[in-house]
């Protein structure tokens, strides 16, 4: 069976983090920023990680995709251990990616008579050219922008919930975001109608997630809440991250207006719980 890592422990994995193909995601989980869970071959020495990323309600593998002993236990340990932890937190799929060519060969060796097994694409863009970025934007007069800190979550905030429910999707909770994090919000008097926020991190970089709430869209706010956050990452030495789906036409687009450019593509595959 595998063995569940310590979380003191979750950085035996990053030496597994290797080639073009690195997602942040499972990344901020092993460098102990982001919730998760990390299961391994060997506790002292892994070869192979299993990594449970809250946030994207999903597992990333890295390390050696052609470890026999890793690949024989997965099927037994999502049985025994994943599917009933998942169906007790009202799960309907389970989706996992690889950090490697190599881990898509054999996911889709390990998962195709699933129920529900299906397959699609994730794209991942950086900023080539941040240090040329420049914040450039309009909103309506009857709206304010305002940075997501101490003081907006202490004052009046008409869908407060909202705003805790985006947070705490990412974070284990306020604190840690607040000390891990930055954010950036528009708000139409005291409703909170955009949000632009750190997602993911590790030292260096950060990767935002983007809500704006569908009776507000194509009104500019999330162009405004994140640049604003691109212009964070330029004054802090941070390299932005941005992660999509495939058919996420928006955002892709959104991205390439804001000077991201795909650095690459990685396989997603689900199944049904």
């Amino acid at each position: 069976m595998l063995q569940e890592l310590n979380k003191r422990d979750f950085s035996k994995v990053v030496s597994l983090f290797t080639g073009d193909k690195v997602n942040l995601e499972p990344q901020g989980v092993a460098y102990g920023y982001n919730p998760g869970w990390i299961y391994v071959d060997n506790y002292d020495s892994p070869r192979s990680a299993l990594i449970w990323v809250k946030g994207m309600e999903g597992f990333y593998f890295a390390g050696d995709a052609k470890n026999s002993f890793f690949n024989n236990q997965v099927e037994a340990f999502l049985a025994e251990v994943v599917l009933p932890k998942a169906k007790s937190m009202n799960y309907k799929w389970i989706e996992m990616s690889g950090m490697n060519p190599a881990w898509e060969v054999s996911l889709a060796k390990i998962f195709s008579g699933r129920k529900g097994y299906a397959e699609s694409k994730q794209f991942v863009y950086k900023h080539q050219r941040l240090q040329d970025f420049k914040v450039n934007y309009q909103l309506k007069s009857n709206y304010r922008v305002k940075a997501i800190d101490q003081k907006l979550l202490a004052g009046d905030i008409s869908n407060y919930d909202h705003l805790e429910s985006i947070i705490l999707n990412w974070w284990e909770s306020f604190e840690d975001f607040l000390k891990h994090g930055i954010g950036f919000c528009v708000m139409h008097n005291t409703k909170i109608i955009c949000t632009c926020l750190t997602s993911f991190r590790k030292k260096g970089q950060m990767a935002l997630d983007i809500h704006t709430l569908k009776e507000y869209r194509q009104q500019g706010c999330a162009t405004v809440a994140a640049s604003l956050f691109l212009e964070y990452c330029q004054a802090n030495n941070l390299e932005p991250y941005w992660d999509c789906m495939e058919t996420n036409y928006a955002s892709r687009a959104l991205a390439v207006k804001l000077g991201y450019q795909k650095q690459f593509e990685y396989m997603l595959f689900e199944f049904l719980v």
